[in-house]
């Protein structure tokens, strides 16, 4: 599997939940192992324990950081490339993450009319996606 690093972000939860498990079950089809880690409630020793890797690790990884917070430190998982990793931002996208070319945003419209065509542009992008992947 190609190491990447990706951000799904804006404010549709349920929009990014849902592409996150998309991009996760991908993974675990592909034999990666997947660490979860929780923005607001990990320490740096759990950002290191997500990148270490054992003796008998072969497996390649994904690490899902989940519920960002603006004080997360992430210089480890930026600063590495043998690990994936997949941020989910609810909100507008962090300036540390700008730097990454991977991202998706699920920002919703505000007005009727923009959110109608928002919405059937995301059905659109999501049936080619899994039409692709037959």
């Amino acid at each position: 599997m190609k190491v990447f690093q990706r951000v799904l972000y804006g404010t549709s939860k349920q929009l990014i939940s849902l592409r996150s498990r998309e991009l996760i079950n991908e993974s675990l089809s592909q034999g990666v192992e997947v660490r979860y880690l929780d923005g607001k409630k990990s320490k740096k020793a759990d950002f290191s324990d997500a990148l270490s890797v054992g003796l008998f690790d072969v497996d390649p990884k994904l690490i899902v950081l989940d519920n960002w917070s603006w004080g997360t430190d992430v210089e480890q998982l930026l600063n590495q490339d043998t690990v994936s990793v997949l941020y989910l931002v609810n909100g507008v996208i962090p300036k540390q993450l700008m730097g990454l070319k991977k991202k998706e945003n699920f920002e919703e419209p505000k007005s009727l009319s923009k959110k109608q065509k928002w919405c059937a542009k995301f059905f659109q992008k999501m049936v080619s996606r899994t039409m692709n992947g037959l």
